[in-house]
C-alpha cells in the first residue's frame, strides 16, 4: 500500500548542513516510490520540505536492501591531488552556505576528486566530468578553473586531462627526414 510523508529539513547554520537524521531513519525500513521538493526560506533559515511517497518493507527484505559505506572518493587521491581536493571542498561548503543550497548540488565529493585528479584547463574538460554538464560549468567553471590554475604542478609537471586515464594519452608526433645516425 502507498503510503505519504511530509518531511522537513532545515539548515543547521553551525554546520551549514540539512540534517537529514529523520529522513535517514525514516527510509531504514521503507521503500521511496516517488519524492515531491519544495525549497523556501522560513525565518531566514533555508528550508526543505519533502514529501516522499513509500511502502513499508516487511520482514528481512529491508536487510537486503542495505547498502555498504560508501567509499570515500578522498581515499584514492595522491599526496598531490590532495590539497587541490580540499580547496575544492571548502570553496564548495562556503558557496552552498552563502546560497543555502545542499553542498552536493553545487559539486559532489566524487566530482572534485576527478577534478583534483583531472586538473581540467578548459570548460569543455571540466564538462567531460561525470556529471558536470554545461549549465554548471557556466555557472562554477571560472572558478574552478582559477582554483585549478592556482595549485602547484604535479612533481612530473604533467595534468592529466580530462576524461583520460594516467598513460592513455595518445600523441601525434610531427617528424622530419631523418638521416643514417638516426639524427633528425
Amino acid at each position: 500500500m502507498k503510503k505519504l510523508k511530509v518531511i522537513t529539513l532545515r539548515l543547521d547554520p553551525a554546520t551549514g548542513r540539512f540534517d537529514d537524521h529523520e529522513l535517514q531513519e525514516f527510509l531504514e525500513h521503507r521503500e521511496a516510490l516517488d519524492v515531491s521538493e519544495h525549497f523556501f526560506v522560513h525565518e531566514r533559515i533555508p528550508t526543505w520540505v519533502l514529501l516522499v511517497s513509500y511502502r513499508e518493507i516487511e520482514g528481512p527484505a529491508w536487510k537486503a536492501r542495505s547498502k555498504e559505506p560508501r567509499p570515500d572518493p578522498a581515499a584514492e587521491l595522491s599526496a598531490e591531488d590532495r590539497p587541490l581536493y580540499e580547496a575544492l571542498r571548502q570553496w564548495r561548503n562556503d558557496r552552498a552556505r552563502r546560497e543555502g543550497r545542499p553542498a552536493y548540488v553545487l559539486f559532489t565529493n566524487r566530482q572534485m576528486a576527478d577534478i583534483a585528479k583531472r586538473r581540467p584547463g578548459t570548460l569543455p574538460e571540466l564538462e567531460a566530468i561525470p556529471g558536470i554538464g554545461e549549465g554548471r560549468s557556466r555557472e562554477l567553471g571560472d572558478e574552478v578553473l582559477a582554483m585549478v590554475r592556482s595549485q602547484p604542478p604535479r612533481v612530473d609537471g604533467t595534468r592529466q586531462p580530462a576524461g583520460e586515464k594516467a598513460g592513455e594519452t595518445d600523441l601525434a608526433v610531427e617528424t622530419g627526414p631523418v638521416d643514417e645516425a638516426g639524427a633528425p
